[in-house]
């Protein structure tokens, strides 16, 4: 699926790296560098303006998917309408890359859901080396033997913010 080399990179990027699973879960060490590194292919993709070979790949075949992305807003609640909204979304992206820290992950069946700090940066709607870290929960399910996405919520309150500051966004809904 991936080469050695992706296996060991994906592993220097994770600085709190647990895998909890529960009774009869079958996922390995390896499985598990193999979903970090597919996620972080994603992410540079991403940031390199480049849908198809980054989530377009990795999404669940099932028009099953839902996304509550980093602008806000109500969710996109289907594999198809996260397509469209991506691939004019990552428009806005180029020359970028990325970086994958995980801080927890849980296992159970055929679902995980991954918890991490996505540090990126590249040009962003044309501003040139902005950063672009995001506090991401991922899910997958196993579909066919491979994992694919079918939940991301990511956001851009990576720095804590106080009780007035934080009230005030809220006010904005």
């Amino acid at each position: 699926m991936y080469p050695a080399s992706n296996f060991a990179k994906a592993k220097t990027d994770d600085s709190f790296f647990t895998i909890r699973t529960e009774q009869g879960m079958t996922m390995t060490q390896e499985e598990l560098n193999d979903v970090l590194a597919m996620t972080k292919a994603a992410g540079n993709a991403w940031m390199c303006g480049d849908f198809d070979g980054g989530y377009g790949a990795v999404l669940t075949e099932r028009d099953d998917a839902s996304i509550y992305g980093p602008f806000g807003g109500p969710a996109v609640n289907s594999t198809r309408m996260w397509t469209d909204v991506g691939r004019e979304g990552v428009k806005q992206f180029r020359n970028g890359h990325a970086k994958v820290r995980l801080v927890q992950s849980y296992a159970s069946g055929d679902l995980l859901v991954l918890v991490s700090l996505e540090e990126e940066s590249g040009e962003v709607g044309g501003v040139h080396d902005q950063p672009w870290s995001l506090r991401v929960t991922q899910a997958y399910r196993r579909e066919n033997g491979k994992w694919r996405v079918v939940h991301r919520h990511a956001d851009p309150l990576v720095k804590r913010r106080s009780l007035l500051e934080t009230a005030a966004i809220a006010r904005e809904t």
